[in-house]
């Protein structure tokens, strides 16, 4: 599955004081997890001088934007390295709410691909991917927005987080107990200096708990000043993380690190600082991870005070909510948006794959799953896999992508029918499942195109169960504990990148 040439990838986003640091933060994160896969991540931008640092820290490529945005095409375009034949990106993602359809419909000229990262839902967005990270956004609000084509990526199964926090999220939540430490942070700018009043609610509510106060890069004054109150400005993802993960009570913006801070289990309170940060205040409050505070011009220190009184002197209430946000966002979505981008690709599996199957099989999880939950010896491995590579009614299949080798699917002709078992690789369960099938239903659909395609899932494999479910195969029958799935008529996904990079 290797590659001829290297594949590039635009982000065009911007950061200002009036639009924050949010969205390069999640671009950025979005770009070190490509380029693990080996793809080059490319910027175009017009920040200001602290999140541009952050993009040329990076080490990626930028192309500084000035001038109309009506040239700015016209600007990349001059800076990339072309190939005549070719369009010099494989793909380009927009993360900006000033730039739509007529942005958009000229970035072709650049990249076949297009995928926007949206909150708004606002305008229209002509582009092959979709991303919403919002709780409570769906596909009907997207209806008159964007084709009956595009693949739309909805809810916080996407929400994009730095490397940092899906690190530290793997060690473990802090436990809830006495409040102690409280975090006050309101991403990258704050006009409205939410900041103070939040420091002096809590001062208020609670004189002798430690304050750490973080600064973004784009905030204009450093006016927060006291006993017990600790001032980082600017800091990177881990001291981020850090200082999340030792709080036990935060007050911050509705923006990307709400994200972090339900990633790490944080009970919050939010202050609105903008529109976009509505409909998170909001889901968030309903779904119990968080407190809406509301709109931060219309809050006065006295509320918010009796609100941080009120979470700090309820301990259930916070345990509560930390198990919420925790089980809200599991840190994966930037390995999910990036298996869309990179595409998945299948081939035959050889001998040589024997190892890699025999992990794969003898896993716990697969082993429970399993109709036969006994461990498989590797002689008797080997053994089996001769055989069914032998054999001219059976499709073994490797799947991978940059990420390495991902799963098997694996297909067993019975007269007209054919069925069809999955094994995902435990380190990509719950991110890729869906594209490997796919994928490989496609790669069958050309040896057997008229084969009616079946699968067996025991009745308590609910991961497997919603895999074949949004893969488009439909219940048929139960026997005995035992689901019988039939596929239905499986639409092409969107081109992969080495798809497009072909053209």
């Amino acid at each position: 599955m290797g590659r001829s040439r290297p594949r590039r990838i635009l982000f065009r986003v911007d950061a200002s004081e009036s639009i924050g640091t949010g969205h390069v933060v999640r671009c950025l994160a979005l770009s070190l997890e490509l380029a693990r896969r080996g793809i080059e991540p490319w910027f175009a931008s017009r920040g200001v001088a602290a999140p541009a640092d952050q993009i040329d820290a990076s080490g990626h490529p930028v192309v500084h934007l000035e001038g109309p945005a009506s040239a700015e095409l016209a600007v990349i375009s001059d800076h990339v390295p072309r190939n005549i034949r070719r369009r010099p990106f494989a793909a380009l993602v927009m993360d900006h709410y000033g730039l739509g359809a007529e942005w958009l419909n000229e970035a072709r000229q650049l990249a076949t691909r297009r995928l926007v990262i949206d909150d708004l839902a606002d305008r229209s967005l002509p582009c092959e991917l979709l991303v919403n990270p919002n709780p409570g956004v769906a596909s009907g609000d997207y209806a008159s927005l964007v084709a009956p084509a595009t693949r739309l990526l909805l809810g916080v199964r996407f929400v994009l987080l730095r490397p940092p926090f899906r690190t530290t999220r793997a060690a473990g939540r802090r436990p809830v107990g006495a409040v102690r430490n409280v975090l006050v942070t309101m991403g990258g700018s704050d006009l409205s200096d939410a900041t103070t009043t939040a420091v002096k609610a809590v001062r208020s509510a609670l004189p002798s708990v430690r304050i750490d106060v973080v600064l973004g890069a784009l905030y204009a004054d450093e006016l927060v000043r006291g006993p017990g109150i600790h001032v980082h400005r600017a800091i990177g993802g881990e001291a981020m993380a850090q200082l999340m993960m030792d709080a036990d009570i935060a007050i911050g913006a509705g923006g990307t690190t709400s994200w972090e801070r339900c990633a790490l289990g944080l009970p919050t309170i939010i202050l609105r600082l903008a529109r976009n940060q509505d409909a998170i205040a909001r889901q968030l409050d309903a779904a119990g991870a968080a407190v809406d505070a509301g709109a931060v011009e219309l809050l006065d220190v006295a509320p918010l005070s009796d609100l941080i009184r009120q979470l700090a002197n309820d301990r259930s209430r916070r345990q509560a909510m930390s198990d919420r946000a925790w089980d809200l966002v599991d840190g994966r979505g930037v390995e999910r948006i990036a298996h869309h981008l990179d595409g998945v690709r299948v081939r035959r599996a050889t001998m040589a794959d024997a190892r890699l199957l025999w992990a794969w099989a003898n896993d716990p999880d697969i082993r429970s799953a399993s109709f036969n939950p006994e461990p498989i010896s590797y002689p008797d491995h080997v053994g089996w896999l001769r055989q069914r590579l032998a054999d001219r009614s059976c499709l073994l299949l490797i799947g991978g992508n940059g990420a390495g080798p991902l799963g098997q699917v694996r297909f067993d002709r019975r007269e007209a029918d054919a069925e069809v078992s999955i094994s995902v690789a435990p380190e990509h369960r719950g991110t890729v499942g869906g594209l490997l099938l796919e994928s490989a239903v496609r790669r069958f659909r050309r040896w057997l195109p008229q084969a009616n395609l079946v699968a067996q899932v025991k009745i308590d494999n609910g991961p497997s169960r919603r895999l074949f479910e949004r893969a488009g195969f439909r219940l048929v029958g139960d026997r005995r504990g035992v689901l019988l799935y039939q596929a239905a008529a499986l639409a092409d996904a969107t081109p992969t990148l080495e798809q497009v990079a072909g053209k």
